[in-house]
């Protein structure tokens, strides 16, 4: 097992146990960021409207709801969303008007979340299983991403920075409160990797940090709120000698707890529609692509007669190619006719095909057709293989027309 995906399973399996000892206490007797049953910073939100006792595991470094400057209506996505604290107190600040959508990759927590909503009713909070390096999120469609001391569990945050690019609208912005280092974290620290699971051990320096966002396209980053994090000895020793712990105590080193905000562009660059009939595969396939060539891209994919569902081996050749669609859901065209677009792009391809019309505003019409791989019969193997010719075909071409339409 790659050592990115050991951690992230460490991590799993001790967000899975914080849940099971929750339910056996009436208290919060867990912290994240916390190692060995120490806590290393917790917060106090019980003075927060939408506050639920049930959902404060007292997993955070922050509380960015306080600056993250929420509005009535708007559509709040959380990361790492636990429990459901956070979401609960973002849901009391949108109203009924508004949504908030928690994305946790530990079922127990997706499962506790669950439960908690659905005791008090709630209509306009859901939480999805998935991973937030790729979000089963919408492209587009979030108001504001919200988390709190999590990306620190995951080591690839130049990823997760990029899908929270995707998934905000043009102008959208994000409020994190996550754990960052001056100086260089002990190697006996960064080794551990039980120090992920206490928010430590995933640290990277702040100026660092910063610059992941920066690159991810983000601009008006601000650091609002910054408080030094103070480890007990007794913990630190569990991990380091004696003689390291001393010189790192008494150099410029430190931990911190920082909040930071940051905004998306309000303008994207184009906005393109992709057209099929079912909307299952091929342009489903051309949206991937399309959107990893460019996350300004306002990529969306529809179909005149939208099955409602991914056809599964067309997920599974694009995972083969790095790029997970999983969470795209297959439209309607209907969805798509009040708006105005850059390109409207048929994908259908064959004599037996007839191309969907669209009879929404569009500056420009393109058709790029390819054969429908459903349509192969044969062996599994051939099957597969033609899957895999026609999402490379695609692949090309769209690379092809990205190179000459959009980027020029």
């Amino acid at each position: 097992m790659k050592k990115n995906d050991k951690i992230k399973e460490v991590v799993k399996q001790k967000y899975g146990d914080i849940v099971l000892l929750n339910q056996k206490s009436s208290c919060c007797s867990s912290s994240c960021c916390s190692v060995d049953g120490h806590s290393i910073m917790s917060e106090d939100y019980r003075a927060f409207d939408g506050y639920i006792a049930e959902a404060d595991m007292g997993l955070g470094c922050g509380i960015p709801t306080q600056f993250a400057n929420i509005q009535k209506g708007d559509i709040v996505l959380d990361l790492g969303s636990g429990a459901g604290n956070d979401c609960f107190i973002a849901r009391a600040e949108v109203g009924e008007s508004g949504k908030v959508i928690g994305v946790d990759f530990t079922p127990a927590m997706v499962a506790k979340a669950r439960e908690n909503t659905k005791k008090r009713g709630f209509q306009n909070v859901e939480f999805r299983e998935g991973d937030i390096e790729n979000l089963p999120v919408e492209s587009s469609s979030i108001d504001l991403v919200i988390s709190n001391c999590v990306l620190n569990l995951l080591p690839a945050k130049d990823k997760i920075f990029h899908e929270i690019y995707r998934v905000l609208k043009p102008g959208g912005h994000f409020c994190i409160s996550d754990i960052v280092l001056k100086g260089e974290l002990p190697r006996e620290l960064s080794k551990a990797v039980e120090m992920y699971v206490g928010c430590v051990a995933g640290a990277i320096p702040q100026e660092n940090y910063l610059a992941e966002i920066s690159m991810a396209k983000f601009n008006e980053i601000e650091v609002v709120s910054r408080k030094k994090v103070n480890m007990p000895d007794e913990l630190l020793l569990k991990y380091m000698h004696r003689d390291s712990l001393k010189a790192f105590k008494s150099g410029e080193s430190g931990i911190f707890s920082i909040t930071v905000k940051a905004k998306k562009n309000k303008q994207m660059n184009k906005r393109i529609l992709i057209l099929c009939t079912g909307n299952s595969c091929r342009s489903q396939m051309a949206h991937g692509f399309l959107q990893s060539f460019d996350p300004d891209l306002d990529v969306h994919s529809a179909g005149t007669n939208a099955s409602g569902k991914l056809n599964p081996k067309a997920v599974e050749v694009m995972k083969e190619a790095g790029i997970d669609i999983s969470h795209h859901t297959s439209d309607s065209v209907d969805k798509y006719l009040d708006g105005e677009w850059d390109y409207v792009i048929t994908v259908c391809g064959g004599a037996n095909e007839s191309c969907p019309a669209f009879m929404g505003k569009v500056k420009h019409r393109l058709h790029i057709g390819f054969d429908d791989p459903s349509d192969a019969t044969g062996t599994p193997e051939f099957i597969l293989s033609e899957y895999v010719r026609v999402r490379d075909e695609i692949k090309e071409e769209f690379h092809a027309f990205y190179v000459n339409h959009i980027r020029q």
